[in-house]
Protein backbone atom coordinates (compact mmCIF):
# COMPACT_ATOMS: atom_id res chain seq x y z
CA UNK A 1 0.00 0.00 0.00
CA UNK A 2 1.48 3.32 -0.66
CA UNK A 3 0.44 6.58 0.37
CA UNK A 4 0.42 10.06 -1.54
CA UNK A 5 0.26 13.28 -0.79
CA UNK A 6 -1.11 16.32 -3.14
CA UNK A 7 -0.53 19.30 -1.57
CA UNK A 8 -1.72 21.26 -4.36
CA UNK A 9 -5.44 19.87 -4.09
CA UNK A 10 -5.18 19.94 -0.27
CA UNK A 11 -6.41 16.28 -0.77
CA UNK A 12 -4.70 12.56 0.88
CA UNK A 13 -4.97 10.08 -1.26
CA UNK A 14 -4.92 6.80 0.87
CA UNK A 15 -4.12 3.42 -0.96
CA UNK A 16 -3.43 2.23 -4.41
CA UNK A 17 -6.74 1.42 -6.12
CA UNK A 18 -9.33 2.65 -3.48
CA UNK A 19 -9.30 6.70 -3.26
CA UNK A 20 -9.65 8.25 -0.07
CA UNK A 21 -10.22 12.29 -0.28
CA UNK A 22 -10.16 13.73 2.67
CA UNK A 23 -9.92 17.80 2.48
CA UNK A 24 -7.44 19.30 5.49
CA UNK A 25 -9.79 21.53 6.57
CA UNK A 26 -12.16 18.19 7.70
CA UNK A 27 -8.90 16.44 9.44
CA UNK A 28 -8.53 20.00 11.23
CA UNK A 29 -11.82 20.03 12.36
CA UNK A 30 -12.31 16.40 13.23
CA UNK A 31 -9.06 17.07 15.60
CA UNK A 32 -10.14 19.88 17.29
CA UNK A 33 -14.09 18.50 17.97
CA UNK A 34 -13.27 14.44 18.39
CA UNK A 35 -9.69 14.56 19.76
CA UNK A 36 -9.35 17.25 22.13
CA UNK A 37 -12.96 16.36 24.04
CA UNK A 38 -11.46 12.86 23.75
CA UNK A 39 -11.99 12.62 27.61
CA UNK A 40 -13.70 10.16 29.87
CA UNK A 41 -15.37 13.03 31.81
CA UNK A 42 -16.57 14.89 29.13
CA UNK A 43 -19.25 16.98 31.02
CA UNK A 44 -17.15 17.69 34.02
CA UNK A 45 -14.45 18.96 31.89
CA UNK A 46 -17.23 21.33 30.25
CA UNK A 47 -17.48 22.75 34.18
CA UNK A 48 -13.91 23.22 34.46
CA UNK A 49 -13.36 25.28 31.28
CA UNK A 50 -16.51 27.16 32.00
CA UNK A 51 -14.62 27.94 35.70
CA UNK A 52 -11.55 28.70 33.62
CA UNK A 53 -13.02 31.26 31.48
CA UNK A 54 -15.33 33.12 34.63
CA UNK A 55 -12.10 33.37 36.60
CA UNK A 56 -10.79 35.25 33.86
CA UNK A 57 -13.53 37.50 33.84
CA UNK A 58 -13.88 38.14 37.35
CA UNK A 59 -10.48 39.89 37.59
CA UNK A 60 -11.37 41.82 34.48
CA UNK A 61 -8.72 40.10 31.92
CA UNK A 62 -9.03 39.44 28.41
CA UNK A 63 -7.22 36.66 26.61
CA UNK A 64 -5.06 39.29 25.12
CA UNK A 65 -3.69 40.34 29.03
CA UNK A 66 -3.42 36.77 30.18
CA UNK A 67 -1.50 35.49 26.92
CA UNK A 68 1.11 38.36 27.68
CA UNK A 69 1.71 37.44 31.42
CA UNK A 70 2.13 34.10 30.70
CA UNK A 71 4.08 34.98 27.56
CA UNK A 72 2.04 33.31 25.22
CA UNK A 73 -0.40 34.10 22.16
CA UNK A 74 -3.56 34.75 22.73
CA UNK A 75 -4.70 31.81 20.39
CA UNK A 76 -3.07 29.77 23.16
CA UNK A 77 -5.41 31.00 25.76
CA UNK A 78 -8.03 30.84 23.52
CA UNK A 79 -7.93 27.03 22.88
CA UNK A 80 -7.29 26.50 26.86
CA UNK A 81 -10.81 27.63 27.21
CA UNK A 82 -12.52 26.30 24.65
CA UNK A 83 -10.64 22.32 25.00
CA UNK A 84 -8.71 22.35 22.27
CA UNK A 85 -5.84 22.18 23.76
CA UNK A 86 -5.64 20.20 27.13
CA UNK A 87 -4.39 21.92 30.41
CA UNK A 88 -1.62 21.33 31.92
CA UNK A 89 -0.88 20.84 35.57
CA UNK A 90 1.50 23.42 36.19
CA UNK A 91 -0.48 25.82 33.17
CA UNK A 92 -3.40 25.34 35.71
CA UNK A 93 -0.83 26.48 38.75
CA UNK A 94 0.25 29.36 36.77
CA UNK A 95 -3.59 30.38 35.81
CA UNK A 96 -4.62 30.22 39.23
CA UNK A 97 -1.74 32.38 40.56
CA UNK A 98 -2.55 34.83 37.96
CA UNK A 99 -6.90 34.80 38.56
CA UNK A 100 -6.25 35.18 42.58
CA UNK A 101 -8.07 31.26 42.83
CA UNK A 102 -6.91 28.38 44.55
CA UNK A 103 -6.45 25.22 42.31
CA UNK A 104 -8.85 23.34 43.94
CA UNK A 105 -11.70 26.27 42.81
CA UNK A 106 -11.11 24.63 39.26
CA UNK A 107 -11.29 21.00 39.78
CA UNK A 108 -13.89 21.26 42.75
Amino acid sequence: MRCATRIASFHIRIGRSQQNNIPFWDIYFFRRNVLAMGSAYPEEYRRFLKKLKAARLEVSLNQVDVAKRLKKPQSFVSKLETGERRIDPVELRHLAQLYGKPVSYFVE
